[in-house]
């Protein structure tokens, strides 16, 4: 899926065209991505390599405890915007 950047997005649906299947909110999802890390001995550093994520990756409303996939998410987002409920 293409996102459109856009300058002051106001939600999670204007910035990722995202909401939440469950309850139809898009103000807080949680996705579990991958980040590059420096390993040491003393444990973990975090990069400055981007975070990454996919259509198969968890995720989770904050608000009404929904959890599936990022796929799910975006779905429901089209669905919405289709006039589907």
């Amino acid at each position: 899926m293409e996102n459109v950047i856009i300058a002051n997005p106001t939600s999670v649906a204007e910035a990722w065209e995202m909401i939440c299947p469950g309850c139809r909110r898009d103000d807080e999802i949680r996705i579990k991505a991958t980040i590059e890390v420096i390993l040491h001995r003393h444990g973990t550093d975090p990069t400055d390599s981007d975070t990454e994520w996919d259509n198969a990756s968890i995720a989770f409303c904050e608000h009404c405890g929904f959890t599936g996939i990022v796929r799910d998410f975006y779905d429901a987002f089209s669905k919405h915007n289709s006039g589907g409920r």
